[in-house]
């Protein structure tokens, strides 16, 4: 009869709960979390003198940001470490490879490939047109947004 401990096999998913299984970076988002939204849902309720259900609707975005920070991993990334690298790569111009070693073959094997290859630039330029426009777009819908959360303040009162 010996003493009897149970291991977890898998030693890289282990963790060591503090408070109801959860671990202490957890926890203490969990509990940052729930004072936020409370400080926020009392912000809303008593000083904008929104009703309570729009309150607790506004402080869902603030407290599901400090949850994702402490909960949500995605290949070894926390959620503002993701974000970070999101946002890091999105004026990263992409990497292309242009390959001058058999041209002479391929141009005189078959010229309406050579067409074909000049085609990815004028395909290139007409993305970056478009996604100028969806820029702008987006842009002005989110000054919208922003226009009518003022007017919704401004004409609660």
């Amino acid at each position: 009869m010996g003493l009897t401990i149970d291991m977890c096999h898998d030693v890289e998913k282990y963790e060591e709960g503090v408070v109801m299984g959860l671990n202490a970076k957890k926890s203490l988002c969990v509990i940052i979390a729930v004072f936020t939204g409370a400080g926020v849902a009392a912000l809303f309720y008593k000083v904008l003198g929104w009703s309570l259900v729009a309150s607790v609707y506004a402080m869902i975005p603030f407290c599901g940001v400090i949850i994702l920070s402490g909960f949500y991993t995605s290949n070894g990334l926390t959620f503002l470490q993701l974000i970070r690298r999101k946002l890091q790569r999105v004026n990263e111009k992409p990497l292309f490879y242009k390959s001058t070693e058999c041209r002479a073959v391929y141009e005189a094997a078959a010229p309406e490939t050579a067409v074909a290859a000049a085609a990815p630039e004028d395909k290139r330029s007409e993305i970056d047109r478009m996604m100028k426009k969806l820029k702008l777009c987006l842009a002005a819908a989110g000054i919208m947004v922003v226009l009518g959360i003022v007017l919704i303040v401004i004409f609660s009162r």
